[in-house]
């Protein structure tokens, strides 16, 4: 075990886990700090019940709630629980209002935890989004419910079927592990039609417009002086990580909806800004790896470029989204596209179709899925 796992606040070393109770009661989450130790409540006495576990990170809650919501269109007859190791408010109001469904902090993996938070649940099937369940459950759901893994990388279990989102995550489970086709479930909640009037407002003058995205400052700072130097005329957005490190820049959050000057330098300080920028600029470089972001930008139907071929889902998507090295290679690229429109148009064109030929994988793994749980008696 390394030393991250050990020191988790939902591993299975005691010690870790007595000091993040702790924590969590000095800080007044009793809710979260009673819930690792298995005390968690069924949304009703008695009733059959799938139990839906997300891993840490917004994604991994993003599409467990997501499969939380599908689920409780295909079968009204069962509870649904579900448990997060973050919380993420805004992520959870979907399921408010979902009858006979209920959600809260996730148990650790230490055998008492376990025994007991699966005697209050008795659950007939175990849902792992994000990560695979921890080698305590893992242990104690062989033979005993059903276990499906979602978008995860291998773990040490025995998993009805497996749904990799990757093919790193494929590719990873042993030969004999029972695979779904490779498919990302999240290009079924990407949003892929914009109103395009965003471009409108931001730039009535026809200013070009371009996205940046990642997480090293200083790469941030760097690509943005660079891009003021070479390209003063455009409109530079910043997302991700260090947006803020870009330099001096207006927060989209802030916008009075005013047209933009030429020159100016946009910090997406909000996820929900993200389809409309996809949507709008000529071009888009993803300098970090993160799948929602690229899916939005594919979706978006600009010309898309990426930090690293390796952190794709799939290689085949370096067609449409190809690796560039550095700034100087951005930069050079998207000096192209604006000298030559037609063929940032086509770099766009190719960027959608390779979203959508995804999206369509999805929307039939997906159905898979549900007819499968819909089965579970």
């Amino acid at each position: 075990m390394g030393a991250r796992a050990r020191l988790s606040p939902h591993g299975s070393f005691l010690p870790a886990l007595l000091v993040h109770g702790l924590a969590d009661r000095l800080r007044g989450r009793r809710a979260r700090a009673n819930a690792r130790w298995g005390f968690i409540h069924a949304p009703a006495p008695s009733g059959k019940r799938l139990w839906i576990q997300a891993g840490a990170g917004r994604t991994a809650l993003r599409l467990a709630v997501a499969t939380a919501r599908a689920l409780r269109e295909k079968r009204l007859d069962v509870q649904l629980v579900l448990t997060f190791e973050e919380e993420h408010p805004d992520l959870l109001e979907p399921l408010a209002g979902l009858a006979r469904t209920g959600w809260g902090f996730a148990p650790c993996d230490h055998p008492r935890a376990v025994r007991r938070v699966l005697a209050r649940l008795e659950p007939l099937g175990v849902i792992c989004v994000g990560a695979p369940p921890r080698p305590n459950l893992a242990a104690a759901l062989h033979a005993r419910s059903h276990l499906l893994v979602i978008a995860a990388p291998a773990g040490e279990c025995a998993p009805e079927r497996v749904y990799p989102a990757m093919e790193a995550q494929a590719m990873g489970w042993p030969s004999a592990t029972p695979l779904a086709p490779r498919a990302d479930l999240l290009t079924l909640l990407t949003v892929a039609q914009v109103d395009p009037n965003f471009a409108a407002l931001v730039a009535p003058g026809g200013a070009p417009l371009w996205w940046w995205h990642g997480d090293d400052p200083a790469a941030a700072r760097d690509f943005a002086d660079r891009f003021r130097a070479d390209m003063p005329d455009s409109i530079l957005f910043v997302s991700g990580g260090a947006a803020a490190a870009a330099g001096p820049a207006l927060r989209l959050s802030q916008w009075d909806r005013a047209p933009l000057p030429p020159g100016i330098r946009v910090c997406v300080d909000e996820p929900r800004w993200l389809p409309a920028v996809a949507s709008c600029v000529r071009a888009a470089h993803l300098a970090a790896s993160d799948r929602e972001t690229l899916w939005q930008a594919l979706a978006g139907g600009s010309a898309v470029s990426c930090g690293h071929a390796a952190a794709l889902p799939v290689a085949e998507l370096a067609a449409a989204a190809p690796a560039l090295a550095d700034a100087t290679d951005v930069l050079r690229r998207w000096r192209e596209y604006r000298d030559n429109p037609i063929a940032a148009r086509a770099a766009g064109d190719a960027a959608r179709r390779a979203f959508w030929q995804e999206r369509r994988r999805a929307a039939e793994v997906s159905t898979e899925l549900l007819d499968r749980v819909f089965e579970w008696n």
